[in-house]
Order: structure tokens, then sequence, then C-alpha cells
């Protein structure tokens, strides 16, 4: 089997990345090729050009995985994620290490396990889509603002208190099968395919890779003066407990809303969403270490 490492350029470097040795160094003896990805979907064209199963490495973070998905979705290939970027929230499903060398030393001796994935209208996600404040936040954690000292390393928390001071609660209508699920304003509401989002928060502490379901996790508006006692709902998975928050499993949801979705990590504008599980759409490679 062929090995290709598809890279997210770093700090906007397009001919060089600090993976690279590494991944000369592992894997010795393998059959393996390097590219790295220049512009949005230029990955899912890379892995056209494949037609016998392959293994494909995402190195990057969790925007670099959602390009990688779309060419991998419903194929033989196999799929290897190796965390590389800010904040890694689907890798947290699968694995504690975050050295990169050392994940990829173990996946070369990992087993294949078919696991879900979620189409929302024409593109896939592995991970979270959200339409209230988590995706505000989500959409301008990247931001060119100057972050004070005391947040240095911690972006998306500066995002939250900077984006949900002025948030004003997007209004959301969502159905499922023609049922209505919730309608009204929102402080946050995660579809969940996996269990974090923003940077290590267990939103869906119950969601599988596995059980063809999503987990629909949604707080009503609150008082904004309570975010640090949700914020810590959240951490000790306790926010379901909460009277104002609704969780939903379900296999397909359609979501109206007034502000764009984010989508693992990429801002996503529509009138109306769809989403639908895709079981057993993808091919992860697993591993202990």
């Amino acid at each position: 089997m062929r090995h290709i490492f598809l890279l997210k350029p770093v700090d906007d470097d397009y001919d060089h990345h600090p993976f690279i040795e590494t991944i000369r160094e592992v894997m010795q003896g393998y059959d393996y090729d390097i590219f790295m990805s220049t512009y949005p979907d230029h990955a899912k064209k890379i892995i056209k050009h494949y037609k016998e199963p392959t293994r494909f490495y995402s190195v990057g973070g969790d925007g670099m995985l959602n390009q990688v998905i779309q060419g991998l979705v419903g194929t033989p290939h196999e799929l290897v994620v190796i965390p590389y970027g800010t904040g890694n929230d689907f890798f947290k499903m699968i694995s504690k290490n975050n050295d990169s060398k050392e994940v990829l030393k173990a996946s070369l001796k990992g087993k294949t396990i078919p696991i879900d994935t979620v189409l929302m209208n024409n593109r896939y996600f592995i991970n979270n889509a959200c339409f209230g404040c988590d995706s505000v936040i989500a959409n301008h954690v990247h931001d060119d603002v100057k972050i004070p000292k005391m947040f240095k390393g911690h972006q998306y928390e500066y995002s939250i208190l900077r984006n949900f001071v002025q948030y004003p609660f997007y209004h959301i209508k969502m159905t499922s099968h023609g049922t209505l699920l919730y309608e009204g304003p929102v402080t946050l509401c995660a579809c969940a395919n996996a269990k974090y989002y923003g940077g290590g928060y267990k939103i869906a502490p119950h969601a599988s890779l596995e059980d063809g379901l999503m987990n629909i996790v949604i707080l009503d508006q609150i008082n904004k003066g309570l975010i640090p006692l949700y914020i810590k709902k959240i951490v000790s998975e306790t926010l379901d407990q909460d009277k104002h928050a609704h969780v939903f499993t379900v296999d397909e949801v359609d979501v109206e809303s007034q502000y764009p979705c984010n989508l693992d990590g990429e801002e996503v504008k529509a009138s109306h969403y769809h989403l639908e599980v895709k079981k057993n759409s993808l091919n992860l490679v697993v591993f202990d270490n």
C-alpha cells in the first residue's frame, strides 16, 4: 500500500514544512509521497489521482482534516490523522498523545475501522458543526487582532470573551424527519459527530463515531454574566443536566440559521442546512499509543 502525506503549510511557507524530515526518517523502506495542500480542496484533487486503495495522512489541524476527508468519504482509501494544528479536536477522540512523530510510528501498526461522517448540504464533516455563539467564536478565532499577553496560547478563550460580549443570540429552527426539535434564540448549538470542539471542550460526551447518529446540544439564550458557569458545566460534562440545555440524538436534521455555520473549523454560509449521517463511510486508522 502507498502512503501519501498531505500537509498544510506552516506560517504560509509553501516550500518547507518542519514535519517533512520526520516523515523521511520514520518512513524509510515504505512507498510514500509528500504533497503540500496550497488552496481549498487541493487535497481532494490530489486524492482523485489514486485509484488503488491508498493510505492518506492528514498533517495539520481540524481544518486540514476537513479538506482531506472530502476526497476520502465513500472510497476504499484509509485515513491517518497526524495532529499538527492549533486545536486538533477530532484527534482527541482517538488518542491522548499529541507527539506527531510517535503518532506516525504508532499508526504504521494500527488497524482500520469504518467510522461515520456527516454530509451537510454538499460538504462532509467528521467532527462538529455549530450555529450559535460557538460558531461566531470559531469563525473569528483567527482574526488578526491584538491578543493580550495573558491570553497568549489561548486564542479560543480570548475569542469567547471578545465575541460573546456582543453576541446578539441568533435564532435557529431545527427539525428532524419533519418533527420540530427546537426553535428560538440560542447561546450555542452543536451538531456533533465527535465529542470535542473549540480547542478541547467536550461538548458531546456521549458522541460516538460508529453509532450512525449525531448528538445535538443546544443551550437556550442565557444571561451573559453566567457564561463562566456554563463553561464550567461543559468542562465538568454536566451541561446536559441544566434546564436550559437540550440534547437530541438523530441521524438527520434540518437547520435554519441567521448566522453562518462553522464546520470543522471552517465557515460555511447557506440559508438552509441539511445534515445527514453517512454511516461507516470513512476508513480511519486507529492505534494504541
